[in-house]
């Protein structure tokens, strides 16, 4: 025969028993909710970083930037230069048609190259608030020669640039002297010889996220045959691989 002692012990095991399964559920959801929670925003910020990269190497290589003789605007400011009337950075020649302007998607013009370097290398967050529109990451781009042992930097025309020294990230330095580039080097970077690099280039050890768009483009130069002087001293492959890479800020404590 059953008590209400009895009774009541057995209610007051129910309710301990019931009480910790509930517990048990509730965390096991709030983990899973934490936890999904936490992918979803992980998975929000790797496709944000990728879309900034993208973005930067298509407008790179597939735009003329804005305006479009963007760097016919750059004038001297002191000891350097005012880019204030550069809206947008893009390599992209252009062609003016009647009544139409032609985009030379991927032939890229050596001014807007090198001017872009150049501006990168002396104020690195105005061109990071330039090229992302952001603060919460950090951008390289990386300038490479598309065949091994070709230097498709050497003797580029770049009338708008004139006399002027540009250093890389990485020690690769153009000379431009009357209009034309030569190219030396800081000092002895292995395979590093033929890629230029600007922008915050570190090792990222300490980014949470990086992702990275690579875009192949060719110089664009005028060819006059009849300048022999400089013609035969030239290479005739310009191929560049372009690859820009964003991640997050590292977070130091």
């Amino acid at each position: 025969m059953v008590t209400k002692m009895d009774k009541g012990q057995l209610f007051t095991w129910d309710m301990v028993f019931g009480t910790t399964l509930f517990m048990v559920v509730l965390l096991m959801v709030a983990y899973l909710w934490d936890s999904t929670v936490s992918e979803i925003q992980d998975a929000e910020i790797i496709y944000d970083i990728g879309w900034h990269a993208t973005m930067l190497s298509e407008a790179l290589v597939r735009t003329p930037g804005a305006p479009d003789l963007w760097e016919k605007t750059i004038v001297p400011s002191g000891p350097t230069w005012d880019y204030s009337n550069v809206l947008m950075f893009g390599f992209a020649d252009t062609q003016q048609l009647i009544g139409s302007k032609n985009i030379q998607d991927r032939l890229i013009d050596p001014d807007k190259t090198l001017w872009f370097i150049r501006m990168v290398s002396e104020d690195y967050e105005l061109a990071r608030a330039m090229v992302l529109r952001t603060g919460r990451y950090d951008f390289y781009v990386q300038f490479k020669c598309r065949e091994a042992g070709v230097d498709c930097f050497r003797n580029l025309y770049v009338p708008t640039i004139k006399n002027a020294v540009i250093t890389c990230d990485n020690g690769f330095v153009f000379n431009v002297v009357n209009n034309w580039t030569s190219v030396s080097f800081g000092g002895p970077y292995g395979p590093w010889l033929d890629t230029c690099i600007v922008g915050l280039y570190t090792t990222p050890s300490g980014a949470g996220f990086i992702t990275s768009s690579t875009k192949n483009a060719v110089f664009n130069e005028p060819i006059n045959v009849t300048e022999f002087s400089w013609v035969n001293q030239r290479s005739f492959d310009k191929a560049v691989e372009i690859k820009a890479v964003t991640y997050m800020k590292p977070e130091f404590t």
